[in-house]
């Protein structure tokens, strides 16, 4: 109704001592970033107070007039600017929202900026007669103009009512601006003839009742305050994501106009960011950059695909792992802050390709030429369908073609670059680390990145390439579902530590350095962690050494030990007459599989462990829990994968939940690896503990046996 001017000066009661409280909104966003081709359309509704440490951060700042720029809610993600009353993220592409300095309320919601500030200054002057019998005063109020004019006469009053309710459409229409006493105003709109007979002063006291739509009251109530925090988190917008969806036209919403859309980006705001009272600005010691896979295009056109909401569910996972575990916190600088912050990585937006879009590409002959889109060529049969592989699996395909794999590389090391930067110029003479997390083909990207990165790279080099190098020394690198292994297989090329025989310099072209036969991330440790219903997660150890392909990968501990699946290990382990029950009636269900085999606890049968063939070289080691076979890896074996992590092993597999069926959960596996409370305790822990080459952690490993393979779940 009132637009906030970008660049408007403060307001002229930045001088008054008032009790302001600041808000911001949670469900329609001032703009987008462009690619969502995102307008306005109506003004928010739904406001939620800033935590008390950033109000008073807020107001002393608005006051002083100092600094107009201010970062607020949890861990300090996003800015304020108290100049133009917005709030958007620091480190990265966002929504925009708008900010407001509330002093006049309705049912606990501040009222427009300008339109408040108008109210309040109109209030600072006639204070001193409110509440006093001749103390109501009328205004009219021109929404154009933002103007209040006195009506002194009754004559007046009933002239201006009968003036503003017959007010055709096309005109300007009035308002009434009725100061009741110190604390209420009225505003009225075109009403009914009870308004106006209510309003005429020759009738009976004023009903604040029949009004309180129309009240607004000046100071921000208790109860107001507990009411939004109730609120906080009981929208039920959120919940999980179903692919059948993306099987209809009516859940593509191009402008994220439907109310669903809205409820989605309020339960966001709501839950990732609302910073409690009691929070204080966190130390950290160690950034990790996320990066995220194929299908991110959907996310301009579903608010369900949403990957600053997985990193978000990650940060506060990592806080969570913290809280339930006294052996992370005996590790951590603080039993309250672990001391790492996780910031997301966006590179599809600024990819320029869209399969709605044509293609320009220029022409020696012909110049700039048209191509169609990728919409013109797709068959018209099952379009929802086609239209959501092109979104997903075209990613796949750009990322190969040798012009856009250029373009992606270049924008996601432009990307961490300036997130590194950003977070050096809030965290001034910081001197932590930096660890990558790359989702799907984001693994691909950040691993390609690592692998050009040089050897002997000077960071403080005027003529520094922050578009082709990163800025940083990569302290351990993640892989999460990665098909990072099928791809270096497809390419005929082996995984190395760095060495002589394969370094990196600025020299060389990085296309020969990424197709060279063998080659190496630049990061001292390498974590590639999938899900065993993963269909797109590959292993990479037997690249590494191929003695690795008869080794089972290193499997994610638990996160709870006094979770159900730890209580059914226990169970399996046990032994006795109840477990083998247990186990009997569960094999029979999910098809002669065992619960260890089913959690990958490397549990096998008797019968089984008879078959396997004893080798004299191998020293073989039963354990009594488990009843899985270990061998010693060699020392050549281990001497080249300790180069790439500490630990002795680089592939990690999570646990299979006991209801996990392949085919169906196959999807879902690998959409869900951020919420994975067992991944992301494991990776808190794999951040904080102290890690030394010269200590090994893996001396053995557990070997694959017959009857392995899935294939008969299928």
């Amino acid at each position: 109704m009132f637009p906030i001017s970008v660049r408007r000066q403060f307001s002229v009661l930045s001088h008054l001592r008032i009790d302001a409280r600041w808000f911001y909104a949670v469900d329609v966003p001032i703009s987008k970033p462009e690619q969502f081709k995102y307008t306005q359309t109506k003004p928010p509704q739904k406001f939620l107070p800033f935590s008390d440490s950033d109000n008073s951060l807020l107001e002393e700042s608005f006051k002083d007039g100092d600094k107009t720029v201010l970062q607020v809610l949890e861990d300090r993600l996003f800015n304020c600017d108290i100049k133009s009353m917005q709030l958007y993220p620091i480190y990265w592409q966002g929504p925009v929202y708008e900010v407001r300095r509330g002093i006049w309320f309705s049912n606990g919601t501040p009222i427009d900026q300008r339109l408040g500030e108008l109210i309040e200054k109109q209030y600072q002057a006639l204070k001193d007669k409110l509440g006093k019998e001749e103390g109501q005063v009328v205004f009219e109020l021109d929404d154009k103009t933002l103007e209040l004019s006195p009506i002194t006469k009754s004559e007046d009053l009933t002239t201006t009512i009968a003036e503003t309710f017959s007010s055709s459409e096309s005109q300007s229409p009035k308002k009434l601006v009725l100061f009741k006493d110190e604390k209420t105003v009225f505003i009225l709109p075109k009403s009914s003839k009870l308004m106006i007979q209510m309003l005429n002063p020759l009738t009976d006291e004023l009903k604040k009742s029949i009004f309180s739509d129309y009240k607004i009251e000046r100071g921000y109530k208790a109860k107001d305050k507990e009411k939004a925090l109730a609120e906080k988190g009981s929208s039920s917008a959120f919940g999980d994501f179903s692919f059948i969806n993306f099987f209809t036209d009516t859940a593509i919403d191009k402008n994220a106009k439907s109310d669903k859309a809205e409820e989605k980006m309020e339960y966001h705001m709501k839950n990732d960011f609302a910073k409690e009272d009691k929070d204080t600005k966190r130390d950290i010691n160690h950034i990790v950059l996320c990066c995220h896979g194929i299908g991110q295009s959907l996310g301009t056109k579903l608010e369900s695909v949403n990957f600053i909401h997985d990193i978000n569910i990650f940060r506060k996972g990592l806080a969570t792992a913290l809280k339930e575990d006294s052996e992370l916190q005996e590790m951590s600088p603080s039993a309250n802050n672990h001391g790492i912050q996780v910031l997301p990585v966006i590179w599809r937006y600024n990819l320029g390709f869209s399969i709605d879009e044509p293609i320009s590409v220029e022409d020696q002959n012909d110049g700039v030429k048209t191509l169609p889109s990728v919409s013109d060529i797709t068959v018209d049969a099952l379009r929802p369908l086609r239209n959501l592989l092109g979104n997903v699996v075209l990613d796949v395909l750009l990322y190969y073609d040798s012009w856009y794999k250029k373009r992606i590389l270049s924008s996601v090391v432009q990307q961490c670059n300036d997130v590194y930067d950003k977070f050096l110029l809030n965290n001034p003479g910081w001197n932590g680390k930096v660890s990558l997390v790359g989702h799907s083909l984001g693994s691909a990207i950040f691993f390609d990145i690592l692998c050009k990165q040089p050897d002997n790279l000077n960071f403080e080099d005027p003529n520094f390439d922050h578009k082709r190098y990163l800025k940083f020394k990569v302290e351990n690198y993640f892989a999460l579902g990665s098909p990072l292994g099928v791809f270096s297989l497809l390419k005929r090329q082996n995984i190395a530590p760095r060495s002589k025989e394969n370094s990196v310099s600025v020299n060389d072209i990085d296309k020969e350095v990424l197709d060279r036969p063998c080659v190496g991330p630049k990061c001292e440790n390498l974590y590639n962690i999938f899900h065993p219903c993963d269909s797109i997660g590959y292993r990479v150890e037997p690249l590494i050494r191929s003695e690795f392909t008869k080794f089972k990968p290193s499997p994610v501990p638990f996160a709870n030990k006094s979770g159900f699946d730890s209580q059914l290990k226990e169970i399996t382990d046990f032994g006795d007459e109840f477990g083998d029950k247990l186990t009997n009636n569960i094999s029979k269900l999910f098809g002669n599989k065992s619960i260890g085999e089913l959690l990958l606890l490397d549990s096998k049968k008797p019968e089984t462990e008879k078959n396997l063939p004893n080798s004299p070289k191998e020293s073989t080691k039963k354990s009594s829990s488990s009843k899985s076979t270990t061998v010693d890896i060699s020392a050549e074996s281990l001497k080249v994968i300790r180069q790439l992590n500490y630990s002795g092993r680089v592939d990690y597999c999570l646990s299979e939940g006991l209801f996990d069926i392949s085919i169906i959960n196959a999807i879902k596996a690998h959409t869900t690896y951020f919420e994975n409370k067992d991944l992301t305790a494991f990776v808190l822990r794999e951040l904080l503990s102290p890690k030394s080459k010269a200590r090994l952690v893996s001396k053995s490993a557990v070997l694959m046996t017959p009857g392995e393979d899935d294939n008969e779940w299928l």
